[in-house]
């Protein structure tokens, strides 16, 4: 009974990763998605070798899920840390990436070869009857796949506190955007936490005896972690091109926060307004925003309605007059659907 209640989470949790990483693939035009496909492509790989590894029928086919399992976790940390650097704007070298990468790809292939994977696990075999638990004899590189887990996703907390103690914004960001981006890295780091309170978890009730069936506690954790994750993406889904205005548009940017502040426009209306005063049209602002071109309009209505405005030409209209501008804002009219 427990095992069924714990296959049909694991299967729910796959279909969850397996969802976003489609959206991602089909839905999403939004800028800088690549490493977040590749994070997310991992984390599914991860839930799907669970799934096979606790409803496996034999200990053979249970490790087989447990290789891929492995294969997909051991990838997640350096995958979150070149999303989160990619995000901020931050660029990592080719060198440094292939070191970052050559640790875990090395394990995942010692994981992978059946003539190697004795070097993490030399044997293993179904113990208890309730849950199918895949009991293992470590080999002798089996902890050290767990040091680089925990140390890795401790470099990454670190980048993030150094970041949010810049105050968030990376080069060129206006204070409005680097508001925004501080919040985001905060939930980001909300993230690695929970991943790193899961592990840690795991290991102490484990020790403890306090998890007798040695149910993967991480698998819970990553899963909460990953809906943060994707929540804060759709809500602070900030693209350089709204981050770094086109030369000559930085005023557009401070005339955008007073007019927040005055007529109460929210982050995403802003980020919307100020697109629109850059000559964007309603389909390219949501691809750099990663919203559907409905879900642009809606914003726009909302924003006319706050302004007063009667419409887009009046809405430009009535930041071309405000008091001390020097912006150029000249919307190319062809653009205005």
């Amino acid at each position: 009974m427990l095992n069924a209640i714990l296959t049909g989470i694991a299967a729910v949790m796959l279909a969850g990763a397996a969802g976003i990483v489609f959206f991602i693939i089909f839905k999403s035009d939004g800028e800088k998605r690549g490493y977040f496909l590749l994070l997310h492509m991992a984390i599914m790989l991860y839930f799907l070798g669970h799934v096979l590894e606790i409803s496996g029928n034999s200990p053979d086919a249970a490790y087989t899920g447990a290789k891929l399992h492995f294969i997909g976790g051991i990838f997640v940390p350096a995958l979150a840390f070149f999303y989160f650097c990619d995000h901020c704007g931050k660029k990592v070298r080719a060198p440094v990436k292939a070191l970052l990468l050559l640790v875990p790809g090395i394990l995942a292939l010692l994981g992978a070869t059946n003539d190697l994977h004795h070097l993490l696990i030399v044997r293993y075999w179904f113990a208890g009857e309730s849950v199918h638990q895949l009991a293992i004899t470590p080999g002798i590189l089996y902890f050290s796949a767990f040091v680089y887990l925990i140390l890795s996703l401790l470099f990454l907390l670190a980048s993030i506190l150094v970041q949010l103690n810049r105050g968030g914004g990376g080069v060129g960001t206006e204070p409005a955007n680097s508001r925004e981006m501080r919040e985001w890295l905060q939930l980001f780091l909300l993230c690695v936490l929970i991943i790193l309170l899961g592990q840690a978890a795991y290991i102490l009730s484990i020790a403890l005896g306090l998890n007798p069936h040695h149910i993967n506690i991480i698998a819970f954790a990553l899963a909460f972690a990953d809906i943060i994750m994707v929540l804060n993406r759709r809500r602070y889904g900030i693209s350089r091109k709204s981050i770094a205005p086109a030369a000559g548009t930085a005023g557009i940017a401070a005339l955008v926060d007073e007019a927040a502040r005055r007529y109460g426009l929210s982050r995403r209306e802003q980020e919307v307004a100020l697109a629109v005063l850059r000559g964007k049209a309603n389909k390219e602002i949501a691809g750099e925003l990663d919203l559907s071109p409905r879900t642009v309009e809606f914003h726009l209505q909302s924003i006319y309605r706050k302004t007063g405005a009667a419409g887009r030409i009046a809405f430009i209209a009535l930041f071309r007059e405000q008091p001390g501008n020097t912006a150029s804002i000249d919307p190319p009219f062809a653009k205005i659907r």
